[in-house]
């Protein structure tokens, strides 16, 4: 849940209304690496190239900052 617990919603509720495609495909289950619900095709090429899931919100504002997003 952790880009829940930045947005302060319930994780069933973060991709709700969102197209099934490549830019959304990075919002992962925590314990399988994918996106639920895709097909190999929605899913952005690399998402397999990096096998780190961010798992907490304090590594998540972390990863936003250190690239320049937060």
């Amino acid at each position: 849940m952790v880009l829940g617990d930045i947005v302060d919603r319930p994780p069933a509720f973060l991709m709700g209304g969102r197209p099934r495609d490549h830019r959304h495909s990075w919002i992962v289950n925590q314990d399988t690496g994918l996106p639920t619900g895709y097909t190999e095709a929605d899913m952005h090429p690399d998402l397999r190239k990096n096998e780190t899931v961010i798992k907490t919100s304090f590594q998540l504002e972390n990863w936003l900052r250190d690239n320049g997003m937060g």
